[in-house]
């Protein structure tokens, strides 16, 4: 009994220690545009943010762009699908075409998963119409709109896939430091979406995946959970850094990083779950020095 009670405040004190703290960076993920476009975001104030861009809207297309991100993210609200669409909705009838690429992409994959053959033919045709600028801006070194056309390339929505060109895309923008780039990179190159020559090359993709984590993704900070759990990736077995990572994720509402979490916590002794818990402040420290 006293072992449980034991493992249960460790694991309440591992849960407190994940939760981010603002402002700081990789405490959570906060795409490349929205922190580009406002000090308020680089700084962590997200209300501020969202009153900046709710003030230009009327009169600034990227701005009603941007507030759709905030809404489709969860970043100074709760996430909230339906006034993202609204947002992007309104900025796509002034042609913004990143706004119209992500109202196309919650019709397709987010906030309708029930989605008619109608919906989606009117998805399709939004990428369509939104592709050639957002070809334009990837050329011109738009990291997000690189990712944009790597998902076109890696799914085939608008155009023949073509594996090649989606990794190409990618990794343009994750060297550019888009965390959501880092991690379709890094999934990429450990092969279960490598070109068509099969190519495999583990390492790269653990570099990938842990600059994409320390960049506050939670998919890749989920991702490196597993492989520490599991030992793959090339890395060895350790539950101590597999219940770290889980939690990162599980902060930011992973809900498969929280099942994990949950599950790994019932199989560690105390003193594995408070060398977590020294694990989870190296973990923030990586990401931005905090915790």
């Amino acid at each position: 009994m006293k072992r449980l009670l034991s493992c249960a405040v460790l694991l309440l004190a591992l849960s407190a220690c994940a939760t981010p703290v603002a402002p700081c960076p990789g405490a959570r993920y906060v795409p490349l545009d929205l922190l580009k476009a406002s000090p308020a975001v680089r700084q962590g104030d997200y209300q501020a943010a969202m009153r900046e861009f709710s003030r230009r809207a009327d009169d600034d297309p990227n701005a009603q762009y941007l507030l759709g991100v905030m809404y489709e993210e969860g970043i100074g609200s709760a996430p909230d699908p339906a006034r993202a669409a609204a947002a992007y909705r309104a900025a796509g009838g002034r042609h913004h075409a990143k706004a119209q690429y992500h109202l196309a992409y919650l019709v397709w994959e987010g906030i309708n998963r029930s989605s008619t053959n109608a919906e989606r033919y009117q998805a399709r045709e939004i990428f369509s119409y939104a592709m050639p600028q957002i070809q334009r801006l990837a050329e011109a070194g738009d990291a997000e709109a690189q990712t944009m056309l790597g998902y076109m390339y890696a799914t085939g929505k608008t155009f023949a896939a073509d594996r090649k060109a989606a990794t190409m895309w990618y990794r343009r923008a994750a060297e550019q430091g888009h965390a959501k780039a880092q991690y379709e990179l890094g999934r990429r190159l450990q092969g279960s979406y490598s070109d068509p020559s099969g190519a495999k090359d583990l390492s790269e993709a653990l570099k990938w995946f842990r600059r994409s984590a320390d960049n506050g993704y939670p998919d890749a900070q989920f991702h490196l959970g597993e492989a520490y759990n599991w030992g793959v990736l090339g890395v060895a077995p350790d539950r101590v850094e597999a219940m770290a990572w889980y939690g990162r994720a599980a902060a930011q509402g992973h809900a498969g990083a929280a099942f994990a979490r949950e599950q790994l916590g019932a199989r560690l002794t105390p003193e594995e779950t408070a060398a977590a818990l020294r694990s989870a402040d190296r973990v923030a420290a990586r990401s931005g020095g905090c915790r």
